[in-house]
């Protein structure tokens, strides 16, 4: 198992939006080794999980059993695991790094819904009627064993997987078109980083 160098930077220390696209880029990424590439995925992670509201997680990369299993994240442990095989794929990573992150949104949500008062549980009835899904889903949940369509279906069409799996699309479309903005544009050179600043 590798893991980002958590300890290296603080909290606020993440490089640049438009540094971080410009990581990500085609011809950067598959230049990076898979300690960079997890690097770059925690830094995502870190941007993902700014944006929902919650604690960051550490993102952890290990070789995997099942082939059907690219990535996870450990409510247990707080952390998001992405099958090493797949850091060198850079749309997966993407793709993985902001489902999991989801995956953890839910569960704060549901283990929110676990500790609040009744008068909280009015106020926020949409999120908690959502939570309350989620937590029957994640105490029932259907792991994909590779087995066939219908296994296959009990897993996708489970509201968790549904839910992280439209935020992940979303956030992965939209990173991944300032990706290609800094791509298109040459923002990694000087010349470039001064055309996005105008």
């Amino acid at each position: 198992m590798i893991a980002a160098e958590h300890e290296e930077k603080e909290i606020g220390e993440d490089r640049s939006f438009s540094d971080l696209a410009i990581g990500f880029s085609k011809s950067n990424y598959e230049k990076m080794s898979d300690q960079e590439r997890l690097e770059l995925a925690q830094e995502y992670a870190n941007m993902l999980t700014d944006k929902l509201g919650i604690e960051r997680c550490p993102v952890f990369a290990e070789s995997m059993v099942r082939d059907s299993v690219g990535a996870y994240y450990s409510p247990s442990e707080g952390k998001i695991v992405i099958n090493i095989e797949d850091l060198q794929d850079r749309d997966l990573v993407l793709d993985y790094i902001a489902h999991e992150a989801y995956h953890a949104y839910q569960h704060g949500w549901v283990n929110f819904l676990e500790e609040c008062k009744d008068s909280i549980k009015e106020e926020r009835l949409y999120e908690l009627q959502r939570a309350r899904v989620w937590a029957q889903e994640f105490e029932d949940y259907h792991n994909y064993c590779g087995d066939g369509y219908e296994d296959y279906m009990k897993y996708a069409t489970q509201d968790v997987e549904e839910s992280a799996n439209e935020f992940s699309e979303e956030m992965t479309e939209s990173f991944k078109s300032y990706v290609e903005f800094f791509e298109k544009n040459d923002a990694g050179s000087e010349s470039g980083r001064q055309e996005e600043i105008r």
